[in-house]
């Protein structure tokens, strides 16, 4: 790969009530008033928050333009919405369970993994960083893997809990952990041999599809890219 490598953002939000602060589940029609404004958000598991994702780009002071206006056009429709967007791990109040977005897949997901599902109204950002192949992706991750407790500490915003503190940096993180599918990833020899231990995985259930891959680094099931998914959302 000539030169430096592209890179992009995904930042995942909480809609939350502008008074209490207790999540709402508004992500549906914030995404519409989004895209009027020329934002394709995502929804995610949960309906109380959706996620941004920037444009490929070549260098921080472009990224840094689109990562401000993402989240300018998707604050203004949450405001719309009657809601507040909140860029944290974790919001200020947590449900018992949040609800779960109305889609087929989503309904499936908690459907096979119940409360797990259930308690992720949780957000965190992911970095992609564009490699040549597949067997890069797979060295690159290797070699981030002793690096992943740094970038979380550095990231690190979620500790409040329940309106306690969880005696961790990232509670966000310890959350997400309960997935059988997240976490650190193992070392792999090469794509073959992370193939394999994917489809392994599906093959006992550990996970619905290739989509719930939730590894704190891994090669982007999409795009050419090593995805970074360590970081609480700044």
């Amino acid at each position: 790969m000539a030169g430096h490598p592209t890179f992009g953002v995904e930042e995942e939000f909480l809609l939350v009530d502008p008074d209490c602060g207790d999540p709402v589940p508004l992500n549906t029609r914030v995404a519409v008033l989004a895209e009027d404004s020329g934002a394709d958000l995502q929804l995610e598991l949960t309906s109380c928050q959706v996620e941004t994702a920037t444009e490929v780009s070549d260098s921080t002071e472009d990224l840094r333009a689109q990562l401000t206006r993402l989240r300018r056009i998707t604050s203004e429709a949450a405001e719309k919405a009657g809601a507040r967007l909140l860029a944290a791990g974790l919001p200020p109040t947590v449900p018992h369970e949040f609800p779960i977005t109305d889609s087929d897949r989503y309904g499936r997901i908690a459907d096979r993994f119940g409360m797990v599902a259930h308690e992720q109204g949780i957000c965190g950002c992911h970095v992609h960083v564009a490699v040549p192949n597949r067997e890069a992706a797979i060295r690159v991750s290797n070699r981030l893997r002793p690096w992943l407790p740094l970038l979380l500490g550095l990231t690190a915003n979620s500790a409040i809990y329940r309106n306690d503190d969880s005696g961790y940096a990232s509670f966000r993180q310890v959350l997400w952990s309960r997935w059988p599918s997240a976490g650190p990833p193992p070392h792999f020899d090469s794509a073959d041999d992370y193939d394999g231990a994917v489809r392994r995985m599906r093959d006992i259930g550990a996970m619905l599809d290739d989509g719930m891959v939730y590894w704190d680094v891994r090669p982007s099931a999409n795009f050419p890219t090593v995805e970074v998914r360590v970081a609480d959302v700044p």
